[in-house]
């Protein structure tokens, strides 16, 4: 019997089509971001998240709010050092949450890229 090649495939191949798991999940993520300049070198920076997920709005998953005064060595590089709260919620547990409030840090402009027009 002659054994071709598509059938050594065929035969090799199927055993592979079983092991693959799909696991679905919708998520919904909304996000505000504003920064704002009050004064030459001044400004401010803050940063909303809430992250919904089961269905796009069935479950809470994750809220952050961070807050930073900024800081502008020039109109290309700024500095801000500030405070991130965070609330994780974790899946299934809708009574209980996972604060985490700590310091943040952001720095941008300083990879040497010039002013972009």
């Amino acid at each position: 019997m002659k054994f071709t090649p598509t059938l050594f495939l065929l035969l090799f191949s199927l055993p592979l089509c079983a092991q693959k798991t799909v696991q679905t999940e919708e998520a919904l993520w909304l996000g505000f971001f504003n920064q704002t300049r009050v004064s030459k070198h001044w400004g401010t920076w803050l940063d909303l998240h809430y992250r919904l997920r089961e269905e796009f709005v069935r479950e809470p998953g994750t809220a952050i709010v961070r807050f930073a005064p900024v800081y502008y060595l020039n109109d290309d590089v700024r500095l801000a050092a500030g405070y991130a709260y965070v609330h994780h919620f974790p899946e299934g547990a809708r009574t209980i949450g996972q604060p985490s409030i700590g310091p943040g840090s952001r720095c941008s402009g300083l990879c040497g890229a010039g002013r972009q027009s």
